[in-house]
């Protein structure tokens, strides 16, 4: 339950600073979200803090669990598993072209980061990629 956590507070989806597990920031954003309700609808003091740190959190959370997206739309299209950019427009929650347009940036930023960083997507690996998703109604 929400009232054995410890509250926690910020206003940043960058605090804290070091890196948490996704579930421990779920947590502390559940309690916070908990509060603040509780709180809206008791004659309880309402934080607002816990309005912020609701705020931030989610914010951070969101951030988390995306950053790897297209990764794992690279390995489906690797593994032959995407047909159409509708499917993965479908689980992103998009259509199927912003999914297209978003694999495209992210691969040239990765391909740029590689050129500049040594890290990244090589050139071979990026242009394996841009056939695959051509064959899957082509990246746009």
């Amino acid at each position: 339950m929400s009232e054995d956590i410890t509250p926690f507070h910020t206003r940043s989806p960058h605090d804290p600073a070091e890196r948490v597990p996704v579930d421990a920031l779920v947590q502390q954003w559940s309690a916070a979200g908990t509060r603040a309700f509780v709180a809206e609808h008791t004659a309880r003091p309402m934080d607002l803090e816990d309005h912020w740190t609701h705020l931030a959190l989610g914010t951070r959370i969101a951030a988390d669990v995306t950053a790897g997206r297209w990764v794992t739309v690279a390995c489906l299209l690797r593994s032959g598993a995407v047909a159409h950019w509708d499917q993965v427009g479908a689980a992103l929650d998009v259509t199927g072209d912003e999914a297209a347009a978003g694999f495209t940036s992210w691969l040239t930023r990765q391909a740029t980061l590689y050129r500049q960083a040594g890290i990244g997507l090589t050139t071979a690996e990026a242009t394996e990629l841009v056939r695959l998703a051509d064959a899957c109604g082509g990246a746009r």
